[in-house]
C-alpha cells in the first residue's frame, strides 16, 4: 500500500548561489498528528542537509522557529503538518537564507524603547504593597515570545518600516507601559514609535500563538492614556470635539442627509418582522453611499421586513473608542440606546460593521455600567441578519452575470466572525462567480485613523489591495463595509484600475433584485 504523503512547496534562497528566491517540492510521508517541523527534518535529513531553518525548544516556548504556512505565520514545533504546504520565511524582514530571516531591525527597534524597569522614585523602607490584579495587562503582554509572526502580518509595517515599528516592538513596550512599578514616559515612546499608524485590524492578534489582544490591550491603552496630551495630534483632537458636539463623524447640510430621508420609510404590509436600521455616519453624511442605505431599506421590504429608522440616531461611537476616548462616548451611547427603545425596536441591523461591532460589544458593557442594565434591543450585522434569521429570498431574483471578488472587512472577519456569511449570499445570487483573490482579508488602509493622520500610509496600503483586484480581471469587488468601499474605489482609481466597479454588498443583492 502507498504511504499516504504531504507535498511541501518550500521558498528557497541561497545568496552565494541564487539572484532570486524560487520554490521547490518535496514529497515527505505524512502522518496524522506529525508537526510542519517534523516535515522539514525529513527533507533535511533525506533530500537536501542545505536547507535552512530555525527551532530551539520545540515546545512553542522560544519563538524561533516561526515561518509563513500557507499565507499565515506560524510556529512549526507545534502546528500539525497537512497535506499540502507552501512553506516560506517571515514577511517584512530580510531573509538570510531559506527560511531563516535577519531579526535585527526588531531588536534594534527595541532597543530605542528602553526596555528595562524605570523607577523616579525608588521604593524606601517597606516593600511595595501592589495588588495582583494591577499586574493582569502585564501578565497578558508577557505570553509574547518573540516569535515576530504578528510583525510578519502587519499591513502598516509592510509599507512603513520607518515610521512603524509594528506590534511585536509594541508589545515589547507594553510589557513596561502595563507594569505597575514603571514610572517612565512609554506613551511619548509610543508616539514617536508609530502609534497613530496602526490599523487597529486585529491581524496580529488574530496569529499571535498565544492570542495577545494587541489592538485593544495594548494600542488601545497607550491612545487612551495619550489623549488630551500635547502629543495628540490636532486633526485628531479636532476630530474628537466634531463628533462629541454635533453626534456625527461628517458634518453637511440638514438636507443632504440620507438619514432625513429614510427616517420617513412607509410600513411594510404585511411585515412579519420589524427591525431598526442603524445607519451610521459616512452612509448617511457622505452622498457617494446614500445608494447603500437605500438598498437596505427595500432589500429588508422585499423580505416582508418592516424597517424603522429613528431620525434622531446618531454616531455609534467607534470612532471615539479607536482613539481612546472613553468619557465622550457614554452621552452617544445613552441617546442612542434610548432612541431605539423608545421606538420600541427589539433588533438592530447595522452595514457598517464598526457600528454593528460597538453595538454588540461595547454597548452591553458600557451601558450596562452606566444604567445597571443591558439595553432591551439586539444588534446584528445585516449579513448574519439576511442569512441567519430572515432567510434572504432569491426567488424572484434575475441572473446579473458578474464575476466578483469578495474583500473581508476587519471588523466583521476578525472581531465578529462573520465570514462565511457574506459568501453564502454572494454565491446565492443567480450569475455571480465569486473569485477569491489572494489575501481577502488583508486590510485596504481604511481604518484606524490612519487616513486621517496618514493617509500616504493609507494610500500605500490601499495599493497592495488594488492590486490583488486588478489580478484578477472581476468586474467588482464586493464588500459590506462602507468604509472599505470608499478606501478600495479611491486605490482602484488612483492605481488606474479600470473596469472594475467596488459595491456594498446590499448593492449587490438589490441589483439582483431588479
Amino acid at each position: 500500500m502507498k504511504q499516504d504523503q504531504a507535498i511541501l512547496k518550500i521558498l528557497r534562497y541561497n545568496p552565494e548561489m541564487d539572484e532570486r528566491s524560487h520554490y521547490e517540492d518535496y514529497e515527505v510521508p505524512f502522518t496524522p498528528g506529525m508537526t510542519i517541523l517534523d516535515s522539514l527534518i525529513y527533507v533535511y535529513e533525506n533530500f537536501d542537509s542545505s536547507l535552512a531553518f530555525v527551532y530551539g525548544c520545540r515546545y512553542a516556548f522560544c519563538g524561533s522557529c516561526a515561518v509563513r504556512v500557507n499565507g499565515e505565520p506560524a510556529l512549526i514545533c507545534r502546528e500539525r503538518a497537512v497535506r499540502e504546504m507552501k512553506i516560506e520565511p517571515l514577511a517584512n524582514f530580510p531573509v538570510v537564507r531559506d527560511l531563516v530571516v535577519d531579526r535585527t531591525s526588531h531588536d534594534e527597534r527595541v532597543k530605542n524603547i528602553r526596555p528595562f524597569l524605570e523607577r523616579i522614585s525608588p521604593p524606601t523602607g517597606e516593600p511595595e504593597v501592589i495588588k495582583p490584579a494591577r499586574f493582569e495587562g502585564f501578565r497578558i503582554v508577557s505570553r509574547c515570545i518573540g516569535c515576530l509572526g504578528c510583525a510578519s502580518s502587519c499591513p502598516s509595517l509592510s509599507e512603513d518600516v520607518y515610521e512603524f515599528s509594528g506590534p511585536a516592538s509594541f508589545v515589547e513596550l507594553a510589557r513596561y507601559f502595563l507594569d505597575p512599578r514603571d514610572e517612565g514616559d512609554r506613551v511619548t515612546t509610543a508616539y514617536s514609535e508609530g502609534l497613530y499608524n496602526c490599523l487597529r485590524c486585529g491581524k496580529c492578534e488574530e496569529v499571535c500563538p498565544y492570542e495577545i489582544p494587541i489592538p485593544d490591550l495594548v494600542i488601545g491603552k497607550m491612545r487612551e492614556e495619550a489623549l488630551g496630551k500635547e502629543i495628540t495630534p490636532p486633526a485628531l483632537n479636532e476630530a474628537v470635539q466634531v463628533i462629541a458636539s454635533t453626534g456625527k463623524v461628517l458634518s453637511t447640510l440638514k438636507e443632504d442627509s440620507l438619514l432625513e430621508k429614510l427616517s420617513s420609510v412607509a410600513p411594510t404590509p404585511n411585515a412579519v418582522a420589524k427591525v431598526g436600521f442603524f445607519v451610521g455616519c459616512y452612509v448617511d453624511r457622505n452622498f457617494n453611499l446614500h445608494d447603500e442605505g437605500r438598498a437596505t431599506v427595500q432589500i429588508l421590504k422585499r423580505n416582508k421586513i418592516n424597517v424603522v429608522v429613528p431620525r434622531d440616531q446618531i454616531c455609534c461611537g467607534k470612532p471615539l473608542l479607536e482613539v481612546g476616548e472613553k468619557e465622550k462616548v457614554k452621552e452617544l451611547i445613552r441617546q442612542n440606546v434610548r432612541i431605539f427603545e423608545e421606538a420600541g425596536i427589539e433588533e438592530v441591523i447595522a452595514i457598517c460593521p464598526g457600528c454593528s461591532l460597538t453595538l454588540k460589544k461595547e454597548y452591553p458593557v458600557i451601558f450596562e455600567a452606566l444604567e445597571g442594565r443591558k439595553p432591551y434591543f439586539r444588534a446584528y450585522d445585516l449579513t448574519e441578519y439576511l442569512l441567519e434569521k430572515m432567510k434572504l429570498n432569491t426567488g424572484a431574483m434575475k441572473p446579473l452575470s458578474l464575476k466578483i471578488t469578495y474583500h473581508d472587512p476587519c471588523h466583521l472577519r476578525r472581531y465578529q466572525k462573520i465570514s462565511r456569511e457574506p459568501r453564502e449570499i454572494i454565491r446565492s445570487l443567480p450569475g455571480i462567480e465569486l473569485m477569491e483573490m489572494e489575501e481577502p482579508d488583508r486590510c485596504c488602509g481604511g481604518g484606524g485613523v490612519v487616513k486621517l493622520l496618514n493617509p500616504e500610509l493609507a494610500q500605500a496600503i490601499g495599493r497592495r489591495k488594488a492590486r490583488m483586484i486588478a489580478e484578477l480581471g472581476v468586474d467588482a469587488v464586493v464588500t459590506p463595509c462602507p468604509t472599505c468601499v470608499l478606501q478600495i474605489s479611491h486605490a482602484l482609481r488612483r492605481n488606474k484600475v479600470r473596469g472594475v466597479k467596488t459595491l456594498h454588498l446590499t448593492e449587490l443583492v438589490n441589483m439582483a433584485y431588479g
